[in-house]
């Protein structure tokens, strides 16, 4: 991190910093010889931050046998010849990041609703993201974390449009709010 000790929970739910968790865990099991055994330059790779969020949901929604789309995006950004083992992983290792964000998500949603001093009426809350807004299953798995650790109160939970930020977000929440 940039900040190392600040903003631990963010560092581990938020956009900016989840592709990096990936690359992080690639770097792991390349420096393990579990990824990229074929000698190539992974200098690109080892770069702070150069594995993007985004790069996350194509990734993940790759459902060729033969990954296609993991290795094109690989050869193209990174300049990475990536056999179809190391595509797996690779897809594994966002899925797993993935799915923890969306359950820790979830489960800070369901504390902050819990913890609202609202009694009589649902809160509102708008959530934005790259995996948010374009993986289904993340929105799924938030949801459902958010159900089985929420007690009585209701939440509105809204999701942001694409590209938006968190200012709209919260401008978002605050208009729907006024409306429910």
């Amino acid at each position: 991190s940039r900040n190392p000790g600040v903003r631990r929970f963010e560092k581990l739910v938020a956009d900016q910093y989840l592709g990096e968790i990936v690359r992080n865990l690639i770097t792991d099991f390349m420096d393990q010889q579990l990824l990229f055994t074929v000698s190539c330059d992974v200098s690109k790779i080892n770069e702070g931050y150069s594995f993007h969020t985004a790069y996350m949901a194509p990734i993940m929604e790759d459902t060729l046998a033969d990954l296609s789309s993991v290795g094109d995006l690989f050869k193209t950004v990174f300049g990475i010849r990536a056999e179809l083992a190391d595509r797996q992983i690779i897809r594994a290792l966002c899925d797993c990041v993935a799915s923890r964000a969306a359950r820790l998500s979830g489960a800070a949603l369901a504390a902050l609703v819990a913890r609202s001093t609202l009694t009589t009426r649902p809160c509102t809350v708008a959530l934005g993201g790259v995996l948010l807004n374009s993986k289904p299953i993340f929105r799924t798995t938030l949801a459902t974390m958010y159900q089985q650790l929420s007690n009585d109160k209701a939440a509105h939970v809204y999701v942001q449009p694409r590209h938006s930020d968190l200012l709209g977000a919260a401008l978002t929440a605050a208009r729907l709010s006024l409306l429910c």
